[in-house]
């Protein structure tokens, strides 16, 4: 009974891990797409509609 509980808890660590990795992968790829937009905004003069 002690061991199927210990699995389990195992299990979702590593789930957790797993999906602690994705979310910063996520954040990475959304941090890039930030940066490239933020820094061809200018280029393409999509501010705020004003000028």
């Amino acid at each position: 009974m002690e061991a199927d509980f210990s699995d389990k808890l195992e299990g979702q660590a590593k789930d957790h891990d797993s999906e602690i990795k994705a979310f910063h992968a996520k954040i990475d790829q959304l941090t890039v797409e930030c940066k490239f937009f933020a820094n061809n905004v200018s280029r393409l003069d999509l501010r705020d509609g004003r000028k």
